[in-house]
């Protein structure tokens, strides 16, 4: 448990207002990019990706390079079976 902390301090009306207008154009800046679905992987070469394997619940796909292999990782391995 970390607890909390509050605070109190005095804010002056044109302060708040800046920093609302501050905050609203952030988010008009990056909207677009918030809105594309997907997500970019970059691929390192000799790093394995690993997805759910759709046809077989519990097992993973693993990708390394061209191959792929299916399996579990058991232990903190992965494991083709």
């Amino acid at each position: 448990m970390f607890g909390s902390f509050k605070m109190k301090a005095p804010v002056r009306d044109d302060e708040w207002k800046a920093n609302i207008k501050l905050g609203q154009q952030a988010m008009m800046e990056v909207q677009a990019t918030l809105a594309k679905p997907g997500v970019k992987l970059r691929v390192r070469k000799g790093v394995p990706l690993y997805r759910a394997d759709p046809e077989r619940p519990g097992r993973l796909i693993r990708r390394l390079g061209d191959k792929e292999d299916r399996g579990i990782i058991e232990n903190g391995v992965f494991k083709i079976k």
